[in-house]
């Protein structure tokens, strides 16, 4: 089914609706629990126990298992080593892909983790992630700039150590450094509303920032925290840029990032700022031959609690426009959990994604007639119990691929968790 030009043409409409629905979400009040309603005191103080927790949890805010607050009670206990298991099912389906894919398809994926995390002396962390990933679902037939399924890798199955890395902590926490096989998005473009592709949002440019160049792959790295006090917190992250053992940080990443925490009457927020350098050899749009060129950027990523139920987020950078395609990004969306009476731990969440592509790139495929490509998605994500969810997921693509007057694709789809 392709979806008609008038739906194109009414995007500003969706944008504005958009705008709206977050403007609800802001001036919401959290619902009272009243008796028949469904939703008990039980629920809404659980619900606050969680918001504490994570607001609470400000040394780890990423992706494993092993440190969501929810997933606390989960963890198996061998020997001194935590270990969590989940696994993660995506199926999607597309409508309005005639231009950019030749017909519409349905695709699925499946990825597992598993976690491994022991405690080294008083001070240290050692930690472990195995992951297995079969199906490229929909990316590998659908191009876009923001990408459809995050947690989608190719058709053939793999099975891989994503992560090896050791911890250790200095000044009673305030001083942390972690080396090893690092995946630095855990630490830098950070966000506490989209940042997790197995239970937050799906598309690639949803959970990190389409305008860092972060390492192609998890390589050898090193993060820096220092923690100047409760509000103020300087990282620093090096990695190699081609995310692999050969000719170790030939080709670097580096990365500085400053995360302001103010402490509101409503509830906590994060207001983070980096700036970063990618020194691998980079070609120019304007003159392939050029091919010795490094990139850099700079970005920000704020989330901020505006109370029990809600949080907000918006992020956004700029790099290179010689050398890259998208020279611009931006995002801006929000969650509330416990919407509906007597499910406090479900939440829905809504993002809208912006990428700008740069002069130099659109000058060097022209006669081509490029567009900047704008996404936006919604997903519920359904507790069904302390080891389920199931998120129901909505993307529309306006100018899929940055092609102007591709017909609006939208994907249509739903994912499931299950934590052993």
């Amino acid at each position: 089914m392709s979806v008609n030009k008038s739906m194109t043409n009414g995007l500003p409409i969706t944008v504005l609706m958009v705008a709206l629905c977050l403007s609800a979400l802001w001036a919401a009040k959290p619902a009272r629990a009243h008796e028949g309603d469904g939703e008990t005191p039980a629920d809404v103080q659980q619900l606050k126990q969680e918001v504490d927790q994570l607001q609470e949890k400000i040394r780890h805010l990423d992706k494993h298992i092993l440190h969501r607050p929810e997933t606390e009670e989960r963890k198996k206990i061998l020997d001194g080593l935590e270990i969590a298991l989940g696994v993660t099912g995506v199926v999607q389906g597309s409508a309005g892909a005639d231009d950019i894919a030749g017909g519409d398809h349905t695709d699925a994926s499946v990825s597992l983790d598993l976690e491994v995390e022991t405690r080294v002396g008083n001070q240290g962390t050692a930690f472990l992630l195995i992951e297995g990933r079969h199906g490229a679902g929909l990316t590998d037939e659908i191009e876009t700039l923001h990408g459809i399924n995050a947690d989608a890798v190719d058709d053939d199955a793999t099975l891989k150590l994503t992560e090896a890395w050791y911890e250790h902590s200095f000044l009673s926490d305030r001083l942390l450094l972690t080396l090893g096989k690092v995946d630095l998005t855990n630490y830098f473009d950070t966000n506490a509303v989209a940042n997790d592709e197995t239970t937050q949002f799906l598309a690639d440019g949803l959970v990190n920032n389409l305008a860092v160049e972060f390492p192609e792959d998890n390589g050898p790295g090193l993060r820096l925290s220092y923690s100047v006090n409760a509000q103020f917190e300087l990282k620093f992250g090096l990695g190699d840029a081609d995310g692999d053992f050969e000719d170790v940080f030939r080709d670097v990443f580096g990365v500085v990032e400053l995360n302001y925490k103010p402490s509101m009457p409503h509830g906590d927020g994060n207001y983070r700022f980096h700036l970063w350098t990618n020194l691998a050899d980079h070609a120019e749009w304007r003159d392939p031959s050029r091919n010795g060129k490094e990139n850099w950027g700079l970005g920000f990523s704020f989330d901020q609690v505006f109370s029990e139920r809600i949080t907000g987020f918006l992020r956004g950078g700029f790099q290179d426009k010689a050398v890259s395609q998208v020279d611009r990004a931006f995002s801006l969306g929000g969650e509330i959990r416990g919407l509906f009476p007597g499910r406090a731990q479900d939440h829905l969440a809504i993002a809208l994604g912006y990428a700008h592509l740069s002069k130099d790139y659109r000058d060097s495929v022209r006669p081509l007639n490029t567009a900047d490509e704008q996404v936006l998605e919604v997903y519920y994500n359904i507790h069904v119990n302390d080891q389920l969810s199931v998120s129901p997921d909505l993307q529309l693509i306006r100018n899929p691929a940055g092609l102007d007057g591709a017909d609006t694709t939208a994907i249509l789809g739903v994912r499931g968790q299950l934590i052993f």
